[in-house]
């Protein structure tokens, strides 16, 4: 299965979401969904911002792809990462809550829904100057 999702970088923290949904019920993820037929990541990933956060992804631009094995099977996570552009109003039917985390909180973390959270941070931090340049 792939999914894409994308890492907002603000003071040099990271926007994470609290999944209500009972398969993730209370763990924290960057926002971002499952890539559906016929589309690509990056339309994905700009269709799940809208969808879960009301806002826009502002020039997404592509990060690194991630494979981990979950007890449903293997997982390719496209990441991405952008700038939020418009006040977030979540899904309150698939997220709870939505917060700002330092490496630093993420890395204290026992309710993140996997540890390539902190993976995917670490990456995107160590190359906001891309995100920059765009």
């Amino acid at each position: 299965m792939k999914v894409a999702d994308v890492v907002f970088i603000e003071n040099n923290k990271v926007l994470l979401v609290q999944q209500r949904k009972e398969i993730a019920k209370g763990l924290w993820s960057f926002p971002g969904g499952a890539v559906e037929e016929g589309e690509t990541s990056k339309q994905a990933v700009v269709r799940e911002v809208k969808e879960e956060l009301g806002a826009l992804l502002a020039h997404p631009l592509f990060l690194k792809s991630y494979k981990i094995i979950t007890p449903r099977g293997d997982l390719i996570i496209d990441t991405f990462m952008g700038e939020l552009k418009g006040d977030i109003v979540l899904k309150e039917d698939e997220l709870m809550a939505y917060q700002w985390f330092s490496l630093t909180e993420l890395e204290n973390n026992s309710t993140l829904r996997a540890e390539v959270v902190i993976k995917q941070a670490r990456d995107a931090l160590n190359n906001t100057p891309r995100l920059n340049k765009s």
